[in-house]
């Protein structure tokens, strides 16, 4: 909705097979579909800076889902992103949910009752269980996550061969067990097809 006219979107996928060497084609292949008006890059910051030189060859405004290295966007007035640049401590992703759990618990704490809450009577900070679904369970990031979340954490590895059963069993296993930070990894737009 702009304003009070309804406005409708259609939205044109084309898979970069997860590759750095493919990424630069198929952004180039999807700006010259017919009625492209702007990009999404749906992917991390590896893929996103492929798809960016071409986003800026192209003039293309562009909007990136999971690109936080800021790079990217310096000197392309084309790209815009939604998470907090990685390249200062403080403004990284894991630390930016901590900070907003905190600042959060902080805020209620001082003026409501414990049963008032947004995050029951434990607080924001307490309820924080992270889990990944991913083509691999990614064991360097580990250690870095665990400084964040502790030990309640978890791995799900899901491919094209995951069947959309057993990937709802999946989520409903995060879910029993109180996951709040769910991260997609490494999942292609075709195999996110497959599964769904």
């Amino acid at each position: 909705v702009v304003g009070t006219r309804r406005l409708s979107m259609n939205l044109a996928w084309v898979d970069d097979a997860n590759s750095e060497l493919q990424v630069t084609n198929a952004t180039a292949r999807a700006l010259r579909l017919d009625n492209v008006h702007f990009g999404v890059a749906g992917y991390s910051s590896t893929l996103t800076r492929y798809a960016a030189l071409q986003m800026e060859a192209d003039q293309m405004i562009t909007i990136s889902a999971g690109a936080s290295d800021e790079n990217i966007y310096e000197g392309n007035p084309y790209m815009f992103g939604f998470l907090p640049g990685v390249e200062s401590k403080k403004h990284d992703l894991y630390g930016f949910i901590l900070k907003t759990a905190t600042e959060v618990d902080v805020a209620w704490n001082s003026s409501s009752s414990p049963n008032d809450r947004p995050c029951g009577r434990t607080g924001c900070l307490s309820t924080l269980h992270f889990a990944e679904l991913s083509l691999t369970c990614r064991e360097n990031l580990h250690d870095v996550r665990m400084q964040y979340f502790g030990e309640v954490q978890s791995c799900e590895v899901v491919s094209a061969e995951t069947t959309y059963d057993t990937f709802l069993s999946l989520l409903r296993k995060l879910k029993s067990s109180n996951v709040t930070i769910l991260e997609l990894a490494s999942l292609s737009v075709s195999q996110m097809r497959t599964i769904t």
